[in-house]
């Protein structure tokens, strides 16, 4: 981790934080219980050994505050006196995903006696119940990372102030200035895994087929969709009393 950081001088302050960072970890599965079925296989936790899904091997953060430089009296003060403008910029490489799969197997057990076999209802692909772990095994979990996401944001204020002892600020305020399209789903199954009633045979599932997803891996199938940090451009305006 790498910081510069200018303080307060000629009305500019400026501050630049660099991280790198690799983050490991055997599968955690963010959720607020622990759960075996996160796993590839619940009998061998090494076979999840690999990055965190919170994994972002770089991040920079930019931040300045400028402000007015000049002092004027009388009128000319209150118009031009006590401006302020703070821009920030952020980038980092983008969230980790794996190469999943879609669908459930059908080696499982049937019911005993029924005239046309149903395989149990697993959920996933290796019978484990949770659409966590449906990946594929020989590749690495979270081996590939989304897109690098940048977002530059923006505050002007203007401050009056009376009798020394109180001030009203106007504030204007801009998340995402540019619009920049960030990434923050892409489609992260690589194969789809279909249950079919083979001929001859009275168990559906009896044969699979593993073909390509629909949706081809790794599009992109969301942006600026995080909720918090990454978002559409958003501005506001405020005003704020001091006393």
């Amino acid at each position: 981790m790498a910081q510069f950081k200018h303080q307060l001088s000629h009305s500019v302050e400026f501050t630049a934080n660099y991280t790198w960072s690799h983050a490991l970890d055997f599968g955690e599965n963010n959720t607020t219980g622990a759960s075996a079925t996160a796993l590839l296989d619940p009998t061998n936790i090494r076979l999840d050994k690999g990055n965190s899904n919170q994994n972002v091997p770089n991040r920079l953060v930019m931040a300045a505050v400028i402000s007015t430089p000049w002092h004027l009296h009388g009128a000319w003060g209150y118009l031009a006196n006590d401006f302020e403008m703070a821009p920030a910029f952020s980038a980092q490489t983008g969230l980790p995903y794996s190469v999943g799969i879609s669908g459930s197997s059908s080696t499982l057990t049937v019911t005993p006696g029924a005239p046309v076999q149903k395989i149990v209802n697993t959920g996933s692909f290796n019978g484990s119940g949770a659409t966590t772990a449906n990946r594929v095994p020989i590749a690495d979990r979270n081996a590939y990372q989304q897109p690098e996401t940048y977002v530059v944001d923006l505050r002007l204020s203007k401050r009056l102030l009376f009798r020394e002892r109180y001030g009203l600020e106007f504030l204007g305020e801009a998340f995402n200035l540019a619009n920049h399209p960030n990434v923050t789903t892409v489609n992260s199954s690589a194969y789809f895994v279909n249950d079919v009633l083979e001929a001859g045979s009275k168990t559906n599932g009896a044969a699979n087929t593993l073909t390509p997803y629909s949706t081809p891996f790794g599009q992109v199938t969301s942006i600026n969709n995080s909720n918090f940090a990454l978002n559409i451009r958003q501005l506001q305006l405020g005003v704020r009393f001091q006393f």
